[in-house]
């Protein structure tokens, strides 16, 4: 049987856009600006303008923050949110960024997730960051009276993290998840519409409700670039250039790891063929990463000389944080062998 195992560790394939490492600092165009590393108590502060969050049974909880140097992140649920005073700082009327860091606990079907709202009355919000369903992300936005909304279908994941963001410039309303473009829509001009109604966090309507854990919410007063939006931590793909194989035929796989904001990890790559025997192609117990890493290498490359055991292959790829050893991605790959 010929193959072989290559790692083109040297082969740095592209250097990743510019991408926000860290908490987010306030800037000018910062209208509020919450952290929720308080740790403890019945109240949040924003890093711009002091304003206001009270806790309305929301705690806050250690949790390790995708983006780094963050200790704490707010645990929301149902009946269990944050509301802010509806003061005239949260109404920008000229454009408006809203995001959020947001890891689901629970996504049910039919339901929708409030995650950062302004006015809770039905279909008249100011503004609203939203998930419906498990797949449905939303952002609308009042101007001049009509509410314009940018969704798309981009599942999210239980007990994983993500980067939601909707912004306005008062003609386009477009959304980002993990930085990334999703969706957008455009309308005649008009101004944002804004009221002394409340602001809420982990909670649309009364019965909007998001169940789960809310992070680094800001709200800027214009309509930021993509390069000033957080974007997804690290990306891990796996590839296979076929599906299928006879004897002689030559199958590669190709990992794609990006990591934006650099990081320790382990890695492992393991290969099971058609009985089961499993053998480990790769492990690293830390794969440390500069910022803005990204490469594309081929970890298996082999040709089917006909001796192998017919079936299925399965190649599975497992990343973890290197301090902690929680998993932060899994992938599979599968091909199969008929002689």
């Amino acid at each position: 049987m010929r193959s072989s195992i290559s790692f083109l560790g040297s082969m740095l394939i592209a250097a990743s856009a510019a991408a926000q490492c860290g908490p987010y600092v306030v800037d000018p165009d910062t209208a509020a600006l919450w952290h929720f590393e308080e740790g403890a108590g019945v109240t949040a502060s924003d890093s711009a303008r002091r304003l206001i969050a009270s806790l309305q049974g929301a705690t806050f909880v250690e949790a390790a923050a995708p983006f780094g140097g963050s200790r704490f992140a707010l645990d929301v649920g149902e009946n269990r949110f944050a509301s802010v005073s509806g003061l005239p700082v949260l109404n920008p009327h000229d454009g408006i960024t809203v995001e959020a860091w947001v890891m689901p606990r629970s996504l049910a079907s039919g339901h929708t997730s409030g995650i950062v709202r302004k006015n809770d009355a039905i279909d008249s919000e100011n503004y609203s960051l939203e998930v419906r369903g498990s797949d449905v992300v939303r952002f609308s936005v009042n101007i001049g009276g009509s509410i314009r909304v940018a969704s798309a279908v981009a599942p999210l994941h239980t007990n994983e993290w993500a980067h939601l963001a909707g912004t306005c410039d008062g003609t386009t309303v477009r959304l980002y998840v993990d930085g990334q473009l999703v969706a957008s829509t455009n309308g005649p001009a008009g101004r944002i519409g804004g009221d002394s109604s409340p602001l809420f966090i982990g909670r649309g309507d009364s019965s909007a409700w998001f169940d789960g854990l809310v992070d680094e919410v800001r709200i800027s007063d214009r309509a930021r670039a993509p390069d000033e939006l957080h974007a997804a931590p690290r990306q891990l793909d796996l590839f296979t250039d076929r599906r299928t194989a006879r004897t002689g035929t030559r199958a590669r796989a190709t990992l794609h790891l990006a990591a934006p904001c650099g990081g320790d990890f382990a890695l492992e790559i393991t290969q099971e063929n058609p009985t089961g025997s499993v053998r480990v192609l790769e492990r690293r117990a830390h794969l440390v990463l500069p910022i803005g890493f990204e490469q594309s290498r081929i970890v298996r490359d082999h040709v089917f000389d006909g001796a192998e055991h017919a079936g299925t292959w399965r190649l599975h790829v497992v990343l973890r944080d290197a301090s902690t050893g929680v998993v932060l991605h899994e992938e599979f790959a599968s091909l199969l062998f008929t002689p």
